[in-house]
């Protein structure tokens, strides 16, 4: 269950990249990158194969949208409470 949540994050994170066109390309390129090691880490089984960075760069990323694109930032951050969940 808390899976199928992640990958439904997973799924709006990619549509509201989508939607955005100001967010900058390094920006995109970092989130398509985490979301690609997430869905890698759930094909692995999730927390047993999870790398920390994923977490870390999340972070890092809802620090840097938190003014300029609040609504992708608040995402991220329950990108993070699903992956904390599931042991990521």
């Amino acid at each position: 269950m808390k899976e199928t949540r992640l990958r439904e994050l997973l799924r709006e994170l990619q549509e509201e990249l989508d939607r955005e066109d100001t967010v900058e390309a390094g920006s995109q390129e970092l989130l398509r990158s985490v979301m690609d090691d997430i869905e890698e880490a759930l094909k692995r089984s999730g927390a047993a194969a999870a790398d920390d960075s994923i977490t870390d760069r999340l972070n890092h990323a809802v620090v840097d949208f938190e003014a300029t694109h609040p609504k992708l930032a608040y995402t991220l951050e329950r990108l993070i409470q699903s992956l904390s969940d599931i042991g990521i």
